[in-house]
């Protein structure tokens, strides 16, 4: 360990004060948090920069869990769990706004549901869509490919064209780019929602943790706006 946080600080020799003062222990790269300061001045490091069973012996070493992540922009902190609430809220409701049968509309919260709540039930942490689980050492994209695989169909240019599983992925990844940091933002979603779907999804009143992944006040936005979420 402390050979691990000699590296770190000799290779980012501002991190120790920048952290403590700023990022509260988490990552400057990904936002990932931590509970302690060694873990977040290594986690990017040493996920970047060694591969096979020499990186894997080093993350274990260090016992990289995330405990949450940081919002820079607003200087708020959320934990995995309620990272995970929030990923389900928001994914569930933009299915139930579709325009398909409620058979279907079922089938799709069902997998749903079950996909999300089990980050939580195998203690996984929640990445990014282009960022990695690091206790299965895969990405959530390629996670999100294998666990819904029965429903993707694709072309011979490797582009997804079932609609059922494209629903299920725009709906997934949508509400993943909203509770993740800015860092881990895919922004991969366009077309699949407009303004009026958020509405509609919250109409008690969009929630600020949903506002603040707009550029600008929601209440400027007009009905039929399509989304790049």
């Amino acid at each position: 360990m402390a050979l691990a946080k000699r590296i770190v600080l000799e290779w980012y020799p501002d991190m120790e004060t920048k952290m403590a003062k700023d990022y509260h222990w988490g990552c400057p790269n990904c936002h990932r948090v931590y509970a302690k300061q060694t873990q977040a001045q290594a986690c990017c490091l040493f996920r970047k920069t060694d591969e096979g069973d020499h990186r894997r012996a080093w993350l274990e070493k260090l016992e990289l869990k995330p405990i949450g992540f940081y919002y820079e922009s607003t200087e708020d902190f959320i934990s995995m769990v309620d990272a995970g609430k929030r990923w389900l809220d928001w994914s569930t409701r933009i299915v139930k706004t579709l325009e398909i049968t409620d058979r279907r509309k079922e089938r799709m919260l069902k997998e749903i549901t079950g996909f999300i709540e089990g980050f939580e039930e195998y203690d996984y942490d929640i990445a990014g869509w282009d960022h990695e689980i690091l206790e299965l050492e895969t990405y959530m994209c390629d996670k999100v490919d294998d666990y819904f695989s029965e429903f993707m169909t694709h072309n011979k240019h490797g582009e997804q064209t079932g609609k059922f599983g494209t629903q299920i992925l725009c709906a997934i990844r949508s509400g993943l780019d909203t509770i993740v940091p800015y860092e881990m933002r895919s922004a991969g979603v366009a077309g699949f929602a407009t303004m009026k779907t958020i509405r509609d999804m919250y109409p008690e009143g969009i929630p600020d943790w949903v506002a603040r992944t707009f550029k600008c006040p929601v209440d400027e936005i007009p009905d039929d706006m399509k989304l790049w979420l």
